[in-house]
């Protein structure tokens, strides 16, 4: 038995088999993004991830990844470290025109550009397949604070969802590795992967989750 299926045992009392060859697609193999692809790869699922970024030195310290991998593609790094537990697939950079063929989308951009060509090619791609896309995820991070959208792939939420999107020259500009820090990081990746897992399950994670370590007790407010 190899390890995919090993791990894919593992897991099959706690999601409906049905689903369990169905394909998430992870936007961004940076700090947080990095940690979701190690979580959802245990759990064995068939992941797609799309980052064009090489590793660099200071990814070392808040990623999984390590110093033999400095200079390599960061989809190369993981296909590595996570290819022997799950299917994984690595695409290039995401724009407009990015047709998904995930029903589950999970950003872990730093950018709010980014953020608006996810969403963008999200719309795109909606109304051609309207009862495929299930679920976007998007993550945002500082370095003791934390966000999580839960957006229900329809024209409703999703404009809704547009909403809570700002301008990148309305931020000061700090590059993500910056806002990290090693347990926010995990916490943050941990929770994405929980609601990943949660909607597998034909369940519904919630909708917005904030997350707040600045006081030394981890404070969590979901709704």
């Amino acid at each position: 038995m190899d390890a995919i299926e090993n791990t894919r045992l593992a897991f099959r009392g706690l999601m409906p088999s049905r689903r369990i060859l169905e394909s998430v697609a992870l936007i961004g193999a940076g700090s947080v993004g990095s940690w979701i692809a190690v979580n959802l790869a245990k759990m064995g699922l068939p992941l797609t991830v799309y980052d064009y970024d090489k590793v660099e030195e200071r990814n070392v310290g808040v990623c999984p990844y390590g110093l033999s991998d400095v200079g390599a593609l960061k989809t190369e790094a993981l296909k590595r470290l996570l290819g022997s537990y799950c299917d994984l697939r690595c695409e290039g950079r995401v724009d407009e025109q990015t047709e998904f063929d995930s029903s589950i989308i999970v950003s872990a951009v730093d950018s709010w550009a980014a953020r608006r060509t996810i969403l963008n090619a999200i719309n795109n791609c909606y109304p051609k397949r309207p009862s495929f896309f299930d679920l976007y995820i998007d993550t945002r991070m500082s370095a003791l604070n934390g966000e999580i959208y839960c957006v229900p792939v329809s024209l409703h939420f999703l404009q809704d969802y547009e909403k809570t999107l700002r301008n990148d020259n309305e931020d000061e500009p700090v590059p993500c590795h910056m806002r990290a820090i090693t347990f926010n990081v995990m916490i943050l990746a941990g929770l994405a992967s929980m609601y990943v897992w949660r909607r597998w399950c034909l369940q519904h994670p919630p909708g917005y989750t904030c997350l707040d370590l600045s006081s030394g007790t981890p404070t969590m407010v979901s709704r």
